[in-house]
Order: structure tokens, then C-alpha cells, then sequence
């Protein structure tokens, strides 16, 4: 944990000479973040379901039709790699670690305790690393400014509200 808190200290001087958003926003981020929380945290439940559901999907799909190709002796050419089970089913255990400390965050939140705001900033890292974790099967520029991206809006926003939740306990 004294680690998790050096990193919070060092974004936050990262972030201390960028201009802030208004007051009034930074209000309303603080007071609402706990319903757009938990909405985020039952969309992102339902994501799991389907993205498990799509790949046994498409894997069954594959199969069959691989099944079929191989029958008539036509080589398709296609075959999934380990690889790509281990970042579909490793993204989705990601995701479900995401929504457990979203869902772990709501009522701490809701009450503007720090608590809320440290397992917020847990997701935020989590997120990092799932991001970086996908990213690993399509290396590019692209995928890298887009984790870059969006660490810097994510650690932006988590910051701007970071004042407001200062109550000690759960």
C-alpha cells in the first residue's frame, strides 16, 4: 500500500500545474461519481457476460466451421492461438476486478470518504494495467498513445475531485 501512495503523491505533482476544471464541476463530479460508479459498474458486469459469451461464441463457430472445412479437406488457415483465449477470458478477469472495487467503492463515495477515492484510484491503475494487458497482442503506436491518453484523462479527473473526499474511514 506505501507503494500505491507514492504513486498517488507523484501523479498528483504531475497533474498540480495543469489548469483545473471550475469549482461548480469539480463539485458535481464529486457529489455524482457515486451513481456513475455503480451505472459504470453494472455496464461494465453486463460487458463480462457478453464478451464471455461472444468468445464461446465465436469459438464454437470457428470450430465448427473448421470441423466442416477439414471434412471437405480445405485448409482455413485460421486457428486460434492460446494467445488469444489468454486476452479475451484475462480481459475479462480484469474487468471483473474493475467492477468488484467499482462496486466496492459506491458507499464510500456516496459519503465523500477517502476510502471511495483510494479504491477509485485502484480501478484507475487496474484499468492501466488491463489496458497495457490487451495491448500486448497488437503492439502499435496507436494502442500505446491510447492507454496514454486515456491514464492522463482518467488520472485528471480522479485528481480534480480528490480534494472533496478528505473523511477518514470506510
Amino acid at each position: 500500500m506505501e507503494n500505491i501512495k507514492k504513486l498517488e503523491d507523484k501523479i498528483g505533482e504531475w497533474l498540480k500545474p495543469i489548469p483545473h476544471l471550475p469549482t461548480d464541476a469539480r463539485k458535481w463530479i464529486a457529489d455524482n461519481v457515486w451513481w456513475i460508479t455503480a451505472v459504470g459498474a453494472v455496464l461494465s458486469a453486463f460487458s463480462i457476460y457478453y464478451l464471455i459469451r461472444g468468445a464461446l461464441f465465436a469459438t464454437s463457430i470457428y470450430n465448427e466451421w473448421s470441423d466442416f472445412a477439414d471434412s471437405l479437406g480445405i485448409d482455413t488457415g485460421v486457428h486460434l492461438s492460446t494467445w488469444e483465449y489468454i486476452t479475451v477470458f484475462g480481459g475479462a478477469i480484469f474487468l471483473a476486478g474493475l467492477v468488484v472495487l467499482m462496486v466496492m467503492a459506491v458507499k464510500p463515495l456516496k459519503v465523500m470518504k477517502k476510502r471511495g477515492w483510494n479504491l477509485m484510484f485502484c480501478a484507475y491503475l487496474l484499468g492501466i494495467i488491463s489496458q497495457i494487458f490487451s495491448m500486448l497482442d497488437n503492439f502499435t503506436f496507436g494502442s500505446i498513445l491510447s492507454v496514454v491518453i486515456s491514464a492522463v484523462i482518467g488520472a485528471y479527473f480522479l485528481y480534480e475531485i480528490k480534494s472533496y473526499f478528505i473523511k477518514a474511514g470506510n
